[in-house]
């Protein structure tokens, strides 16, 4: 309490002060920049029209003006505020905007780029290089480590400097709640996306384990769907440029910009899920993260395979956000509506330019869906109805002859896989050494191989290469046969 004292006797003065002519000339100047026009009386015309419209738009430079200057000093006095208080890990959200609704929780990632001001610290320029970002990363997480190690990660979820009203909203987010038998059942419910076992039988076994992981704590559920959420978009662009720089596929070059409005639209609901305290623990940020990159590569693996494959993937993935998002807002409308929306969400779904947000709707015209962010509630109902147009951008992707042909596929691979097997307990059987060994003299290959030493080396590292496949081989119809 003796900090967060010292920080408000030092800004308090400034906010206080500031706050009459941020309030007066936003409202004016705001409410000019949205009319945009000026209107004056039909009556007057000739030389007194012309006047009053000269006077009229030199008064609205002038309140833009000072609309500008208001907006660059009010967030120059924000970023130096945001820097004390990280020096100090401290949310004063005593002085914060009356309309700026925080719950009171500090990112552990470092910073977002609405914290950004030109010439006032947190600089928007390039990164430090990897090893330094890594080594002052790994600082930073290491006191979180032992503390989590110790047992102790859960009692930084309270910060002591939040003020009552803070403290009763995490009490109302700890209310919250995600029955996972109901979200299958409204899966069971809707139409199936059809896909084929090779990509099912992994999106099950994936939501299974999030179900367990995350049982009981739907926010911290949902920052890790998040986190992983974007890195779909990352390597479909990331393959889709690879394509185009060998010159082999340039037709899907407006994906990509589809590709980057979903991932910035992810990356929104990742920081709202942030903002909401989804991470906090140490374990899910070292989870999240590292899921992140493995399923990178992943993705870029199938789509290397089969692209129309990789977005049937991605499609399950969204459906099921979907219908887990629609459980949610249902069985929780009642808190969430108590609650306010985060800063962040406003600023998202309600920005004066919503280019990007109007790239991904799939399902509706463009400009046609504009959000209205009263509560958490339509924090939610927004961020499940992103998923749908995330789901029917990832169906519209696809070639659904692929998807059609796919069980097929499957059936041939199995076979296949079957009789390298089969062949290959055929050949490590003494009959079937036998015969190759017989086979190799007729041809004179055991000769050339005492002939010429290099060759045994190459045939004892094809007998190791052959015991690998022979594990490898054994383990794949488990994987096929386990979905049947």
């Amino acid at each position: 309490m003796r900090t967060s004292a010292v920080v408000l006797a030092l800004f308090w003065p400034v906010v206080s002060g500031f706050s009459p002519l941020a309030r007066s000339g936003l409202r004016t100047a705001g409410s000019s920049l949205v009319r945009r026009h000026v209107q004056t009386p039909a009556s007057q015309s000739g030389d007194s029209s012309k006047a009053d419209s000269e006077i009229a738009t030199s008064q609205l430079q002038e309140l833009r003006q000072e609309y500008l200057r208001a907006v660059d000093d009010l967030t120059a006095k924000k970023a130096a505020l945001l820097e004390v208080e990280e020096k100090l890990n401290v949310v004063a959200d005593e002085i914060s905007d009356p309309w700026d609704y925080n719950f009171g929780f500090i990112s552990r990632s470092t910073g977002i780029y609405t914290d950004l001001t030109t010439g006032a610290g947190n600089p928007a320029g390039p990164p430090p290089n990897i090893f330094a970002t890594a080594t002052k990363n790994f600082r930073r997480e290491l006191n979180w480590i032992v503390a989590a190690l110790r047992g102790e990660e859960e009692q930084f979820q309270d910060d002591p400097n939040c003020s009552d009203r803070v403290k009763e909203f995490r009490m109302k987010l700890k209310e919250l709640r995600l029955d996972n038998d109901a979200v299958w059942a409204r899966e069971a419910q809707r139409p199936k996306v059809p896909a084929p076992l090779t990509i099912f039988v992994p999106y099950t076994v994936l939501c299974w384990v999030l179900d367990g992981l995350f049982d009981g704590r739907p926010i911290q559920r949902f920052w890790f769907l998040e986190t992983v959420a974007r890195m779909p978009y990352f390597s479909y662009i990331s393959m889709l440029h690879l394509y185009e720089s060998l010159g082999w596929w340039r037709r899907s070059a407006e994906t990509k910009r589809v590709h980057f409005a979903e991932e910035w639209n992810e990356y929104h609901h990742l920081l709202i899920m942030e903002s909401l305290g989804g991470d906090q623990m140490w374990s899910d940020r070292f989870l999240a993260q590292h899921a992140a990159v493995f399923y990178y590569w992943v993705l870029i693996l199938m789509w290397s395979l089969s692209p129309s494959l990789a977005y049937n993937f991605s499609e399950l993935i969204e459906a099921h956000a979907v219908d887990t998002y629609a459980e949610f807002v249902e069985e929780n409308e009642d808190i969430l509506r108590s609650l306010p929306a985060p800063k962040i969400a406003r600023d998202y779904y309600t920005a004066a330019d919503l280019y990007f947000f109007d790239e991904f709707q799939t399902s509706s015209r463009r400009g046609e869906r504009r959000p209205e962010i009263n509560s958490l509630y339509d924090v939610f109902a927004n961020i499940r109805d992103d998923e749908k147009e995330h789901a029917a951008t990832m169906s519209a992707c696809q070639d659904k002859d692929v998807v059609v042909t796919a069980p097929r596929t499957e059936f041939l691979t199995a076979a296949g896989v079957v009789a390298a097997i089969a062949l290959n307990r055929y050949f490590s059987s003494e009959v079937g050494q036998e015969a190759v060994a017989d086979f190799s003299e007729r041809l004179g290959i055991s000769a050339a191989i005492d002939a010429m030493p290099f060759l045994g080396g190459i045939a004892a590292l094809l007998d190791k290469s052959s015991e690998f496949m022979e594990g490898f081989l054994r383990l794949l119809p488990k994987f096929f046969f386990f979905g049947l």
